[in-house]
Parts: structure tokens; sequence; C-alpha cells
């Protein structure tokens, strides 16, 4: 039974956290998904980045995420530069209207985080954040998926 509470908090909670960035990209008026968003995310904090990179992090498929690239593209958000390691393969950086679009818009995620942790410890944040890591470390390694209900008893 805490399981399927469990279950229920964490879809509550995923579904919680798309309406808040959702909140924060009404605000600016911001023309893109909350994909586009983490996309945008991810391009900021991992320098320098690929595509690949964004790919592996977001862990969607190569054609979805070359559609989101694609958006932010044409948005003038990000811009594509030749990867100097690698020359197959290009870096992809935001623009300066990107960089400013993203900060008012992470400044208004970041407010809406700090109201909705109001009152949990930054110690008990990192406990939250242990235990949640284990659990995606779990569904990306798929052990849930080695057995079924009738073969595992």
């Amino acid at each position: 039974m805490t399981q399927d509470k469990i279950f229920i908090e964490c879809s509550n909670l995923l579904h919680g956290f798309k309406n808040l960035l959702n909140k924060a990209l009404t605000v600016y008026e911001w023309p893109l998904s909350t994909t586009h968003f983490k996309v945008m995310l991810f391009i900021e904090k991992m320098q320098p980045c690929t595509s690949l990179a964004v790919t592996a992090k977001l862990k969607r498929d190569k054609a979805q995420v070359a559609r989101l690239i694609k958006d932010l593209l044409k948005s003038g958000f990000i811009q594509k530069t030749p990867n100097p390691t690698d020359k197959r393969s290009q870096l992809l950086e935001l623009t300066d209207v990107g960089h400013h679009t993203f900060q008012e818009v992470n400044q208004a995620k970041q407010v809406m985080l700090d109201r909705l942790f109001e009152g949990i410890t930054p110690e008990e944040q990192d406990v939250l954040l242990a235990h949640l890591m284990s659990v995606s470390e779990r569904l990306e390694s798929q052990e849930y998926l080695q057995c079924t209900p009738k073969s595992c008893k």
C-alpha cells in the first residue's frame, strides 16, 4: 500500500513540477514547451555541449531531441558552433537572446521552487534527492524489468 501511495505522489509531483514550470514560462510569454526549457537548461549547465549529450541527459530519442534543437535554433535561442575536438559534431550554446530569456525564466522557476521547499531543511532536501536519484538509477538500469510478478516470487 505504501508503494502505491509513493507511485501516486510521484505522479502528482511530476505533474506539479511541470505545471510550476509552465507558470514560469507563461509569465515571460515563452513561446516553447517545458521540454525546450529543459534542453536550454542542459545546454547552459553542460558547457561544452553537443546534441548527443542533450539526448543522453534528457533520456529521449535522437529524433525528438533533434526537433527540439531545431525549434530552439529557429527561435534564435541557441546556436551551433564547430566542435574543435570532433569535426563530426557541433557544439550547442545559448545565444545572447537565449541566455537572457533563460535567465528570466530560470529565476521565476527558482522563486517558485524556493516557495515550494520553504520549511524543508537543506538536509531534508538532500535526503529526498538521494532517494529520488536511487529510484531514478533503478529506472534507468531497468532492473525492475528482469522479472514479472509471475516469475519473481
